[in-house]
């Protein structure tokens, strides 16, 4: 008998690098004294084919009122709008996305790619190995020259936008920051912190400002804001514990108890 057919939407995947994969790429490009380079795809899902479930939007008033006013006739507000490109939130961009990019960078321009990590791609171009890597639309190029991460920007083209004679891929020169991590490059080593990560925090919560009303040693001012930090991670921590951890096991227990009370009439139910 033949196994079933899942859903399509069932079907749903996105390919993310993983934190170690991300290092070890870092480490790579600087044991080979390669220059990492950054890029981005802008408008990435609006560049995938239509998704493989058919999808419809309603009509909304700022949809029926620009028609109106482009076609100079009515909309009919009971049609449907097909959905011709992918968007942000629907289930399978993360999946059509990569296999669209995938038959760019490994088909069209002859990357390979691992089996454990997908995001990770590698080429040889003149004898000089190139790597890759990948988290949905941004991209890190490991290179020796700026000219040859140029050169591969330019190749990377969406049917779409190359009809229009648009190049939508734009290198943003050598990286300093990526997937919220700060990259420091030097001619000996690269260097991987989180100080801007940081510092967005303490600016989000207003941390980054020191009283006026008394004076204080910065040693306090940052063991005080440490432990400003620490309380709220550990708040958070602890809903989390008790949403994803204490309240099942609690659940678990007392379906376990109740299952072993003869007379109870969940007994015979769980």
């Amino acid at each position: 008998m033949a196994a079933p057919q899942l859903h399509a939407l069932a079907n749903t995947w996105s390919s993310c690098v993983e934190q170690p994969i991300q290092r070890i790429f870092l480490a790579l490009c600087a044991s080979q004294g390669l220059t990492i380079y950054g890029g981005d795809v802008t408008d990435a899902y609006a560049l995938s084919p239509s998704p493989e479930v058919p999808a419809y939007l309603s009509i909304d008033n700022a949809y029926s009122e620009w028609y109106e006013e482009k076609f100079k006739e009515p909309l009919n507000r009971h049609w449907v709008l097909p959905i011709q490109h992918l968007l942000q939130s629907h289930p399978e961009s993360g999946k059509m996305w990569m296999r669209m990019l995938n038959q760019i960078l490994i088909e069209d321009l002859g990357f390979t790619t691992t089996s454990h990590d997908r995001c990770v791609y590698t080429k040889q171009i003149d004898g000089k190995t190139i790597l890759m890597l990948r988290q949905v639309d941004d991209f890190m190029l490991g290179c020796t020259y700026e000219r040859i991460a140029d050169i591969i920007g330019t190749k990377i083209l969406f049917k779409t936008e190359e009809e229009e004679d648009i190049i939508p891929f734009e290198w943003l020169g050598i990286v300093a920051d990526y997937n919220s991590v700060d990259i420091k490059q030097t001619d000996i080593y690269i260097e991987m912190n989180c100080v801007g990560y940081i510092n967005h925090l303490l600016k989000t919560h207003g941390w980054d400002t020191e009283s006026s009303t008394a004076k204080r040693n910065p040693i306090q001012v940052s063991i005080q804001v440490l432990i400003q930090v620490l309380i709220q991670v550990l708040i958070q921590v602890l809903h989390q514990v008790v949403i994803q951890v204490l309240i099942p096991v609690l659940i678990l227990a007392l379906l376990r108890t109740l299952n072993q009370v003869p007379n109870h009439p969940c007994s015979k139910i769980v």
